[in-house]
């Protein structure tokens, strides 16, 4: 497990940040205030020699705790229920005014608290999260 004190610090470790990462399921556990993240994220070489190599994807789980919120917009568009497929998403620091439909602006979080938007391909709409700590964990391989 890499503990981490925000998705920007989580961002910078990964090859390729969660650009094209795929969402596979989403656990919210209201109890501990955590939410999970399955994922599969995009590790590739884009200079790689090989297709194989230039398009390699890990499975992680995300695990963001302390939350203050997590946010799902309504989609914009609605997949067909026979296309199951992960969803295709990108992220990003959630800055003052980077956003405009963030739920609340940067300075009305608590201390210690970060904030962070995942943009849903399919849906073309948002995820948005805050919380104060986030940790990754690799699956076996």
């Amino acid at each position: 497990m890499n503990l981490f004190k925000n998705l920007k610090e989580i961002e910078g470790n990964l090859p390729n940040g969660f650009h094209d990462a795929l969402l596979e399921k989403l656990m919210i556990d209201l109890t501990s205030n955590s939410a999970d993240l399955e994922l599969q994220l995009f590790v590739g070489d884009p200079d790689a020699s090989t297709e194989q190599e230039r398009e390699t994807y890990r499975r992680a789980i995300l695990r963001l705790s302390d939350l203050v919120y997590f946010v799902i917009d309504a989609p914009e568009n609605i997949p067909e229920p026979s296309k199951k497929k992960p969803l295709r998403i990108d992220g990003g620091d959630a800055k003052d005014n980077s956003n405009p439909r963030a739920p609340k602006p940067r300075s009305a979080l608590p201390p210690g608290a970060f904030a962070y938007w995942f943009f849903v391909e399919q849906w073309n709409s948002f995820i948005h999260v805050a919380a104060r700590s986030s940790t990754i964990d690799w699956a076996k391989q």
